[in-house]
């Protein structure tokens, strides 16, 4: 009885991952979010941690400069607002810039899911700051 129990608890927790496992695993997953501002919705996706990496040499670079100028969150919506089939919203330096002359509730909104869904709390990017 006690060996079922242990492997009914093992099967219930997951299996034991491997390499393999993992590298095969398609773990870049979108969430979808209405954009009212707009009357519909937009897809925001997860990095990878080589973008995310990224993202925080990036940030740190941005307070090096001494220059607020927005690219953070140009660049991390950029690299996270996608369309229904995965494929990126905006491609190129450009749109990014124009985008970020629409309403700024919309923008905001998306900056936000992008964050959440990405792992950037607020003492994240204090710890980037400091840095």
């Amino acid at each position: 009885m006690a060996n079922n129990a242990i492997a009914f608890l093992e099967e219930v927790k997951g299996k034991d991952l491997t390499l393999t496992n993992i590298l095969g695993t398609d773990d870049k997953t979108s969430e979808r979010i209405e954009i009212p501002e707009w009357n519909g919705y937009v897809y925001i996706r997860v990095m990878s941690a080589k973008e995310r990496s990224e993202i925080e040499d990036l940030c740190i670079k941005i307070q090096e400069s001494k220059k607020e100028t927005g690219k953070f969150r140009r660049e991390l919506i950029r690299r996270t607002w996608v369309q229904a089939d995965g494929t990126p919203m905006i491609t190129d330096d450009a749109i990014a810039t124009h985008m970020m002359n629409k309403n700024a509730m919309a923008i905001e909104r998306i900056f936000e899911k992008s964050c959440e869904v990405n792992g950037f709390r607020q003492k994240d990017v204090d710890t980037l700051k400091k840095k």
